[in-house]
């Protein structure tokens, strides 16, 4: 299944519209504090993730957010969660500090873990794509609303933990999950880009989703435009 985004500007019509529970994967190690981003690169995260944020309660109601983080291990900074509790989930945000190294599978595996539980299928329902596609027979006390699945998943640098990362994004990719993968710093030779871009899913004009961004402001206008744009 490969899904690709459409433009949508407007909220009119939004039940015709398929909600998106989207997962921002925040890189936590400690290089994530430099300052070349102002005020510094975790902060500038952060920034982008509240700009979507305040960008889907507006445009697109429907959505859930969820935040991820990752060092040396993977840690849910906020479960999925309806953007209309926005200050629920921007209380999250105050807690989140940088810590160790760069275990990019780590991320991965939490958040295939969340969102095998907000499709509410279990293995044998055939998991997120039989959920996505309003097939298989939902757990008991779950929602009959189907969201399209989309990560955003931001480094600094290049993985240094165990696994095989490219392998986990793949398998993600494979259930229907859509991936954007965004470098930032002070310049694109401080990320992985091969890996970055093999892990990031394909757009319709045949090139990764991936793009390195080198300040707060342009990386905050890439997240709000994510904000408004429909998965299919």
């Amino acid at each position: 299944m490969n899904n690709q985004y459409l433009n949508f500007s407007s909220p009119a019509g939004a039940s015709a519209i398929t909600p998106v529970v989207t997962l921002c994967l925040l890189d936590l190690s400690v290089s994530m504090d430099g300052h070349d981003f102002e005020p510094s690169r975790l902060e500038g995260g952060l920034q982008a993730i509240r700009a979507m944020l305040q960008e889907k309660k507006k445009s697109r109601p429907g959505d859930k957010l969820g935040v991820v983080g990752f060092s040396s291990r993977g840690s849910v900074i906020c479960p999925p969660t309806n953007v209309g509790q926005d200050s629920a989930i921007l209380r999250t945000l105050r807690r989140v500090e940088s810590q160790w190294s760069t275990d990019f599978t780590a991320g991965f595996k939490l958040a295939k873990r969340l969102l095998d539980k907000e499709a509410r299928v279990g293995r044998r329902g055939g998991g997120i794509l039989r959920r996505m596609l309003g097939v298989g027979k939902p757990a008991q006390g779950a929602s009959d609303v189907a969201f399209a699945a989309h990560i955003v998943f931001l480094s600094d640098g290049e993985h240094n933990g165990e696994g095989s990362p490219r392998q986990w994004a793949q398998k993600l990719k494979d259930a229907g999950v859509q991936i954007d993968c965004v470098g930032i710093g002070g310049s694109p030779a401080e990320v992985d880009e091969i890996l970055l871009k093999a892990m990031a899913s394909t757009g319709p004009d045949g090139k990764p989703r991936y793009r390195f961004i080198g300040d707060t402001a342009s990386l905050v206008s890439d997240f709000r435009r994510m904000a408004s744009l429909q998965i299919c």
